[in-house]
C-alpha cells in the first residue's frame, strides 16, 4: 500500500513531472518529428512575440538537422535569428553572423513581412549594402587588390600579338595621300625632293635680283643730293 503523500509535497511532485515532460516540448516548438522546421508554426510564434521561444527552436536547429536541409529553411533560420537577436543589444553580433549568412544565400532579401523596427531595418541595411559592395570588389580585384582578368577576354592575347609601333609614325595614321608617313625605306625621298625644289627656286629668285640691280639706271645725282640736305 503506496502511503498518502502530504498535499503539497504531492502539487510539487506533479508541478516537477509536468516540467519535466513538456520542457521537450516547449524546446522543439516548430521542428517535426523528421526533424525540419513547421515553418508556419514558428511564424505564428513569432507573431505573437514568442521571441525567445522561437530563438531557442531554431538555434536548436541550427545545431542539430537533418542532411537535406532545404534553401528555404537556412534562409527562414537566419532571417528570424537575426532579426530577434538584432533586438538584443547582447546580441548584435550574432545579428549581423545571421544577416550575412542570410545574404550569402539570397542577396537581395528584404525583411518585408516581418515588421522590424527602424532601428533593426537600418542595420540590415548597412549589412546588406556593405555585402554587396564586398562581393562587387571581390569581383574585380583579387585577395592582394589585384585586378582579375575577365574570362574570355582577349586584351592579353591582343597586347602580345599587337605589332610595335613604328618609331617614324607613332600615331599610327594613314600613309595614303598628300602626307605618307617617314619611313627607312626610301620613302624619305619625297622630303628632299622638296627642299630641292624650294633651293632651286630660292636661287632663281636671287639671281633675278642681281640682273635686275645692274640693269636698272643711275639716279640722277642732283636728285640724290636735293634728298640729303
Amino acid at each position: 500500500m503506496i502511503p498518502k503523500l502530504p498535499f503539497p509535497i504531492a502539487t510539487a511532485i506533479s508541478a516537477i513531472v509536468l516540467l519535466l515532460f513538456s520542457a521537450p516540448a516547449m524546446a522543439a516548438l516548430g521542428i517535426r518529428q523528421d526533424g525540419h522546421l513547421d515553418m508556419p508554426v514558428l511564424r505564428k510564434a513569432y507573431m505573437e512575440s514568442e521571441f525567445e521561444l522561437v530563438r531557442a527552436s531554431l538555434e536548436g536547429f541550427l545545431k542539430k538537422h537533418p542532411k537535406d536541409v532545404s534553401r528555404e529553411e537556412k534562409v527562414f533560420t537566419h532571417m528570424y535569428l537575426g532579426v530577434i537577436c538584432a533586438a538584443d543589444s547582447n546580441s548584435q553580433v550574432k545579428a549581423e553572423s545571421h544577416f550575412n549568412a542570410l545574404l550569402q544565400l539570397s542577396p537581395h532579401i528584404e525583411p518585408v513581412d516581418m515588421f522590424v523596427p527602424p532601428k533593426i531595418q537600418d542595420l540590415f541595411d548597412r549589412i546588406k549594402r556593405d555585402y554587396l559592395k564586398r562581393e562587387e570588389y571581390e569581383k574585380r580585384f583579387d585577395a592582394f587588390g589585384n585586378p582579375i582578368q575577365p574570362e574570355g577576354s582577349d586584351s592579353a592575347a591582343h597586347l602580345q600579338t599587337a605589332k610595335p609601333a613604328d618609331p617614324d609614325n607613332p600615331s599610327g595614321k594613314s600613309t595614303d595621300g598628300k602626307t605618307p608617313a617617314l619611313t627607312d625605306d626610301g620613302s624619305r625621298s619625297w622630303l628632299w625632293w622638296t627642299v630641292g625644289s624650294a633651293a632651286v627656286v630660292a636661287a632663281g629668285v636671287g639671281v633675278y635680283a642681281i640682273m635686275a640691280s645692274e640693269d636698272a639706271p643711275e639716279p640722277n645725282r642732283s636728285e640724290v643730293d636735293g634728298t640729303l640736305k
